[in-house]
């Protein structure tokens, strides 16, 4: 993969994914996951389906469109 490819797949990253990678990381994708697992975790663990399954149920009913009935 050329500098030119991964210039542009960097940008890409800056934009879309607010991650600032560098050419040789996005080259190594190994090197580019350093600290996402983490980070990864502490969004999971933020998720309200973890705390009550019950209460993510009753979000999704709200947040159906009422055409769907309460199926």
């Amino acid at each position: 993969m050329g500098d030119d490819q991964l210039e542009l797949i960097a940008a890409w990253m800056r934009r879309y994914q607010s991650t600032e990678l560098d050419a040789e990381h996005i080259a190594e994708p190994l090197r580019s996951s350093e600290g996402f697992s983490q980070l990864l975790q502490n969004v999971i663990e933020a998720l309200p389906f973890e705390a009550e399954p019950s209460a993510f149920a009753r979000r999704l009913h709200e947040l159906a469109p009422k055409d769907l009935g309460d199926d």
